[in-house]
């Protein structure tokens, strides 16, 4: 009934500052309220002060005095909120009332302005002393309307909330109510106007003694579950901490829960008991952050304790992998019961390093409520279970209070998450190492518990089979590349057919390699990191015919992102990818390039009965016409698009737009912009030559002048202008109310601030410096590794003659590290390593070498999934100083290492400094390769990246096919000494012996800051040799007999055995 009035509120009378929050459910237009300072409630003329909330969303902080109401406040959300779980929290501090107001789906918060963002904000602020002293706290429901309200998670927020930003106080003293401890001179904790985040005054403990420790804390606060925060100045290695459940904190041995930062960003929870250190867990900012503030919270609700870090700077959020999101989120969680009962909250300065530390904005408050994390159970595999290929984990998560979130993780990394039960993921297990792994399942619940459970299983996955490669040499492989405009001469084919062992080229060349050396492996290029032209729609195509969501295969920008880079790959997103014109869809003209083009009025029109066609890959609603002619005579143009299509994917079926929102050039009678809504029903559709795109025609319906077009265009999304620079923008998943991925008008009306997508796929993220549409895959989901492998299973069949493929960018690291992304990206190497090795299964025996060129740790994933890699522009003979050849000596032995057999490694080379047809430049080279190559298993390419369409006389030197026998040790240290040009740098030597000959290389020489040495010939020292040799010239033949060899830097020598 509209007349029902309810309330209901805790027995104890709380403290007159104790506040109070509820999450709350809003689907109608019944207000909720809950209240604090509460008194005569069991009557009609109760008192208390309430935060009001209803559906749409209004917000009103009110005063109830003898049954009477008075609205002081009232915020509106800009956009339209219904159906969803709001948190909201009433905190009364003397005369002042707040109330916070946080969306349960994105986390954002409601400011003043009725905005929602994702940094922490006061959605309301009044002052008001009508209601004082203590008083009760609770939920009231109003007489409005006949409906239901739904509440979980109510808490009391307690204590005389202190919160201290240090300016009321002097310099060198401590704000009343605070003590403070030492162990060094002049340490002490003291406020400070030297720096500070809000004027004008700070805290700080400044010791030049690494062994200093102090500490300060509130006297006057005892208790058990609390909240502490501060903003941290990083500026050195001090580390400060915040404390809670304090105890015995006037000493030497003080007990507490602690959260210490220091510049980096590092965190950790840290437990200390009669002053011993335990560390609880720890995490690391993946982008180093110093001088900055930056804001640390602890909270400590019964055995739960938790950390959060906030940029001020950038208004994001640590996460549990040390990444910064702009969603909140915990930087660690931990379970812990060896600290209990009251305490004091403060700041501790450890002994650890010289420096100062300094804070800001001090604040703490008494929590409680729900502090009982979510059970969890993983219900398969079982512990202890041995995986291979793919396997289905599923959990049970189960709360009083509900699920928010359930995250999956291996070995500590977060895979996937879900709000959705069942709870289950599929992964590849091919991305792990063989050995064992712990998988956990982590459940969040709405009040911020945790629950989690592990396993451990051990992965025993197939080493991909290295297929078998002949060769010509029996002491070397070789490599080269075909690139499209290679020339194909006498001189090429007489290499393949004496001495290359491997090919990797265009496609055209397919057929000439074959007939010269059919046994010779050739790869052809391909590329899986991005999508982008034919690949790109292949995607599309295959997620429609299989059900699957489009935007798996991409990430998606959580904030506005900035973009710049184009490539030849590259077309701007407002660019049609098909135009055409004709009376049927087998007599059309093309006028794709025509339409972009500047070339005035060369898009003319269709006559009637004939059409201009558009499409795009994706649905659109926009058509920008810049005419330089217009509609005369009675010409009328009906716009429609496809319903329908045939067995072949061609439309069958069109229906006029009926969707048109707005036709700015009035019938195509002046310039302007058409915009429509896309309709259900509207299908893609192959025309003519086209992939599979979204088609609009403009069917000419009568006769007259038809009107002529300089360009036709579709919505520039990202900002170009025509440039090679932009934004990306954000999609508001929650104003898409009925969840087709696009915001109609109204939808659009009630977006979040600063989310402009229309359609969810203008948020896809490009890959850095390439250029518009071509996307960063996300490699994730199985679906998109099955679609990965039925594509590349398809262009190997399209091309019989190839041996398998070259896949460019493939080093395993995420392109985007750093970008604040919608989907999680901590598992891209696992994931991306899995995708390759699904497509090297499908190929068999075909078989597949990654680029890995540039990669680091996360390429060794990659490695371990697929036969063989190519590491580009990895040798560097006359630009590798000492350190550089070392650090690839141990890349190259490491990555040999990974699997029994080792795999194939095609090391690539580069000229840099030199010339490739030069001799110094060859034997330097080839000197190089011989000192950590292995004859077996890897290749030497000379020269391949660098003009890979050039004839192979400058990827060649005669002198390798030279039999210098295989080798007898691994390389060593030959001989170290001053460079005779500059005194403050080592040189050294390196040496390996095979069974004819001697390898020597010199680097340039070097010394950690002081710098690196040149390639001039004064750089040159000369060696006795412990025997009697002939040097090996690039052209394979042999100098005279020599006891000594002279060596410049950036030179190397083979030494054949006289």
């Amino acid at each position: 009934m509209s007349t029902t009035t309810a309330r209901t509120w805790q027995s104890d009378m709380l403290p007159a500052n104790f506040g109070v929050s509820a999450v709350i459910y809003l689907d109608n237009l019944q207000p909720v309220q809950i209240f604090a300072r509460g008194r005569n409630l069991d009557t009609n003329t109760p008192a208390y002060y309430a935060l009001s909330m209803q559906r749409g969303l209004q917000a009103q902080l009110v005063k109830v005095l003898d049954g009477s109401a008075t609205t002081l406040a009232t915020v509106r959300s800009q956009s339209y909120t219904s159906g969803l779980w709001v948190k909201v929290t009433l905190l009364p501090d003397g005369d002042q009332l707040r109330a916070e107001i946080v969306r349960m789906d994105t986390k954002q918060y409601l400011n003043e302005a009725g905005a929602w963002q994702a940094a922490p904000a006061f959605a309301l602020t009044v002052r008001d002393s009508a209601i004082a002293g203590d008083g009760y706290a609770g939920i009231h429901r109003p007489a409005q309307t006949a409906a239901t309200i739904n509440f979980d998670d109510f808490t009391i927020l307690g204590m005389n909330r202190v919160q201290e930003s240090f300016d009321q106080t002097g310099v060198g003293a401590l704000p009343d109510g605070w003590d403070r401890w030492t162990n060094a001179s002049g340490g002490a904790f003291a406020v400070t106007n030297q720096l500070s985040q809000s004027p004008a005054n700070s805290l700080q403990s400044s010791s030049s003694l690494s062994q200093g420790s102090s500490r300060t804390w509130l006297r006057s606060l005892g208790a058990e579950n609390v909240q502490v925060s501060a903003s941290f100045y990083l500026n050195n290695l001090a580390p400060g901490e915040l404390i809670g459940r304090g105890s015995n904190l006037n000493g030497a041995s003080p007990t507490f829960y602690s959260l210490s930062i220091v510049r980096g960003v590092n965190v950790k929870l840290l437990r200390v008991v009669n002053g011993t250190v335990t560390e609880l867990g720890a995490v690391k900012s993946n982008t180093y952050v110093s001088g900055q503030w930056v804001q640390a919270k602890l909270t400590i609700l019964g055995d739960q304790i938790h950390a959060t870090v906030y940029r001020t700077d950038t208004g994001q959020y640590l996460d549990a992998n040390g990444n910064w999101s702009d969603a909140p989120a915990k930087a660690l969680s931990r379970t812990d019961s060896a600290i209990q009962g009251a305490g004091f909250v403060g700041v501790h300065r450890p002994a650890t390093y010289a420096g100062s530390v300094t804070l800001d904005d001090f604040e703490a408050q008494v929590v409680s409520g729900d502090s009982t994390g979510p059970s969890v159970t993983i219900q398969a595999p079982a512990d202890g279970a041995r995986l291979t290929g793919r396997v289905t984990v599923s959990a049970d998560a189960t709360d009083s209070g509900g699920i928010d979130l359930v995250e999956f993780l291996v070995d500590g990394v977060l895979r996937y998450a879900t709000a959705q039960s069942p709870y289950s993921w599929t992964f590849d297990t091919i991305g792990l190492a063989n050995g064992s792994h712990t998988i956990a399942v982590r459940a969040h619940d709405l009040a911020g518990n945790v629950g989690e459970d592990s396993i451990s299983v051990t992965v025993e996955n197939d080493t991909p089979a290295r297929p078998n490669i002949p060769r010509h040499y029996s002491h070397i492989r070789v490599a080269a590349l075909a690139y499209n405009g290679t020339p194909f001469t006498s001189y090429e084919k007489t290499l393949l057919r004496s001495s290359i062992d491997l090919v990797i080229p265009h496609p055209r060349y397919l057929g000439t390699i074959n007939t010269e050396s059919a046994d010779t492996p050739q790869l052809i290029y391909t590329n899986v990191s991005n999508l982008y032209e034919q690949i790109l729609t292949d995607w599309l195509e295959y997620a429609d015919k299989n059900g699957q969501d489009r935007e798996l295969a991409f990430y998606h920008a959580a904030k506005p992102t900035d973009w710049s880079g184009a490539s030849p790959s590259s077309r701007p997103v407002n660019w049609f990818w098909s135009v055409l014109r004709g009376s049927t869809l087998t007599s059309l003209t093309n006028l794709t390039s025509a339409a972009r083009d500047t070339t005035v009025g060369d898009v003319t029109f269709g006559a009637l009965g004939e059409s201009i066609y558009l499409g795009f890959p994706e649905r659109f609603r926009e058509l920008n016409a810049n005419l330089s002619s217009f509609a005369a005579g009675g010409w009328k143009g009906q716009l429609e698009y496809a319903t329908a299509v045939d067995a072949a994917g061609a439309p069958t079926t069109w229906k006029p737009i009926s969707s048109l929102v707005f036709d700015g050039t009035a019938g195509f009678t002046k310039s302007g912009t058409i915009t429509f809504d896309p309709l259900a029903d509207w299908k893609p559709s192959k025309i003519g030559t086209s992939a599979s795109l979204f088609f609009i025609r403009i069917r000419t319906i009568t006769t007259g002048t038809a009107p002529k077009a300089t360009t036709l265009l579709g919505r520039d999304y990202v900002q170009a202008r025509g440039t090679s620079r932009g934004t990306i923008p954000v999609f508001d998943a929650a104003a898409d109310t009925d969840g087709d991925g696009y915001l109609n008008d109204g939808e659009y009306a009630r977006r979040a601030q600063g989310k402009d997508a229309r359609f969810r796929y203008e948020s896809r993220l490009f890959y850095p410096y390439y250029g518009q549409m071509r996307f960063v895959t996300n490699p994730s989901a199985v679906a998109v590794h099955d679609w990965a492998a039925d594509y590349h299973e398809r262009f190997l069949a399209a091309n019989p003659l190839a041996d398998g493929l070259f896949v460019d960018n493939s080093g395993g690291k995420s392109p985007i590290r750093g970008y604040s992304t919608v989907e999680p990206m901590d598992d891209y190497t696992e994931s991306y390593a899995s995708m390759l090795a699904t497509i090297n299964k499908r190929i068999a025996p075909r078989w597949l070498a990654p680029n890995t060129s540039g990669g680091g740790p996360e390429t060794d994933a990659v490695i371990r999934t697929t036969p063989a890699s190519v590491e580009e522009f990895a040798i560097r003979a006359l630009a590798h100083n000492r350190q550089q050849f070392e650090d690839l000596a141990a890349l190259v032995a490491h990555r040999q290492s990974l699997v029994t057999p080792s795999p194939y490694l095609v090391l690539d080379s580069h000229p840099s400094g030199g010339s490739p047809t030069d001799a110094r430049t060859q034997i330097s080279t080839l000197a190089y390769y011989y000192l950590l190559g292995n004859p077996d298993s890897t290749f030497l390419m000379f020269f391949g990246g660098n003009e890979p369409a050039s004839s192979w006389t400058r990827h060649w030197s005669p002198a390798a096919a030279y039999d210098v026998g295989k080798p007898t040790d691994n390389w060593s240290l030959f001989r170290e000494g001053i460079d005779p040009t500059n005194s403050a740098l080592i040189y050294r030597i390196y040496q390996r012996s095979y069974a004819n000959s001697l390898v020597l290389y010199k680097p340039l020489s070097y010394m950690p800051g002081k710098g690196v040495g040149t390639l001039s010939d004064a750089t040159a020292t000369t060696h006795v040799l412990s025997g009697t040799y002939r040097l090996l010239r690039a052209d394979g033949t042999l100098s005279g007999p020599v006891t000594s060899v002279t060596l410049r830097n950036g030179e190397g020598a083979v030494l054949i055995k006289a």
